[in-house]
């Protein structure tokens, strides 16, 4: 396995085959879509792509998404899972949402 470098350093990291290839038909699905517009904002420079941007309910989140879904704990901390098939992040928060 090779040694990945990841900061903030997480609590958990669990490795998993495959990879997620995020492309110009990527969409993101969000509760809130501010931190959709804030995902596709910071994505946009490095990738060329002005992804769009579902709000969460109104849209099947399904392959090829990245989807920022509401979550628990403090402010900072969130989950991550990443699959071939698309990204989850959640955050109770902001913060966690800019951490993931």
């Amino acid at each position: 396995m090779t040694d990945m470098t990841l900061f903030p350093q997480p609590q958990q990291l669990e490795r998993a085959p495959g990879q997620f290839i995020l492309d110009a038909d990527t969409r993101i699905v969000a509760g809130d879509i501010k931190l959709g517009e804030l995902l596709a904002d910071y994505l946009r420079p490095a990738t060329g792509f002005d992804l769009p941007i579902d709000q969460l309910g109104q849209q099947t989140a399904g392959d090829n998404t990245i989807q920022l879904l509401p979550g628990s704990g403090d402010d900072e901390s969130y989950t991550l899972d990443a699959s071939p098939r698309r990204v989850i992040i959640s955050a109770a928060a902001a913060a966690g949402f800019i951490r993931g």
